[in-house]
């Protein structure tokens, strides 16, 4: 279970992504992707808080980790008894790789062949932005736009 590391069930064969979390979680312990932290912890004011230092905080990709918690609580004293899992499909290239059954340096490639498989001849709007990156310039602006207001009403 969650709260146990499991890395037995790391040592199965597979071929493509888990589509078993408690698997997933088995390999990401394997990997040593993640960190189980046992001490009680507010899930309404900390719990995110110290998973989201690793990403603001300057930890390199690589350094990144998936977080259990296993001693949740809240801010009324409340304690929960099921843990919390953080970060554990995308924290980082390599984990998102293994949640993808692929080592990191095929993980565009694993994308590529989706983009490929369109009806010809009937390209929506969308992705005519998308090949010639307007709709990112767009949601780069939509993005300033939301952070600039965020600022002004906080």
């Amino acid at each position: 279970m969650l709260d146990q590391a499991d890395t037995a069930r790391a040592r199965t064969a597979r071929n493509g992504p888990r589509l078993d979390f408690q698997e997933h979680l088995a390999d990401l312990e394997a990997a040593g992707l993640i960190e189980r932290i046992d001490a009680p912890v507010n899930k309404d004011t900390e719990l995110h808080p110290l998973v989201r230092w690793q990403f603001v905080g300057g930890v390199p990709e690589e350094k990144r980790r998936a977080f259990v918690f296993t001693n949740v609580t809240d801010a009324k004293g409340r304690k929960y008894d099921i843990p919390v899992v953080v970060g554990a499909l995308s924290a980082s290239p390599e984990i998102y790789a293994i949640g993808m059954g692929r080592k990191v340096d095929d993980l565009g490639d694993a994308w590529m062949p989706g983009g490929r498989h369109h009806r010809q001849g009937s390209q929506s709007a969308g992705r005519a932005q998308c090949a010639s990156g307007a709709g990112i310039d767009a949601g780069l602006r939509l993005r300033a736009l939301s952070d600039r207001d965020a600022l002004h009403h906080p």
